[in-house]
């Protein structure tokens, strides 16, 4: 009976309450708001979940640069590379970075830049600039609490970023 007396008004102010309480106890804990790592690359800040797309002609490649509080654990892997299974490591904690040339499989990558536990880190290290089969696209939902992404194209090989109007 208490349920029936209850307005649509009334229930979808409570839904709106609940939903911000979410986003702001999730702001404080630091799953959105604050981030762990930073990532630029040719003066582009690469966001948590980001779409932004940078293009090469393959000879130089994409290089990011990362900092943050835990950009000594993170790992930055080419999803769509060449290996037979896993990813390419581009960055395992630094100083190193391997360029990203998209210069096999399709003519853009998708590009993950993910902050992990000790436990997980330690998997990686040693294999910098090389496939690790264990880095797949479900490595993603790994992540403590960020994955930013990003799209390299090789220009060379037919591969392009939108442009802004067609985002």
């Amino acid at each position: 009976r208490a349920l029936q007396s209850v307005s649509p008004n009334s229930t979808m102010a409570m839904m709106i309450f609940v939903q911000a309480v979410i986003l702001l106890s999730s702001m404080l804990l630091g799953t959105r708001g604050f981030h762990f790592i930073e990532i630029d690359i040719d003066g582009q800040r690469v966001k948590d979940h980001d779409t932004k797309c940078f293009e090469t002609d393959g000879k130089q490649g994409i290089i990011a640069k990362v900092g943050g509080k835990q950009a000594n654990q993170t790992i930055i892997f080419d999803v769509d590379g060449e290996c037979e299974r896993g990813s390419v490591l581009h960055y395992v904690g630094g100083p190193e970075f391997s360029p990203i040339r998209a210069d096999k499989g399709p003519a853009v990558h998708l590009i993950h830049a993910i902050p992990y536990a000790e436990s997980t880190f330690k998997k990686a290290v040693g294999h910098f600039g090389k496939c690790h089969e264990d880095w797949t696209k479900k490595m993603g939902s790994f992540a403590a609490m960020e994955d930013h992404t990003f799209k390299v194209a090789n220009t060379a090989r037919g591969g392009s970023c939108p442009k802004k109007d067609e985002l």
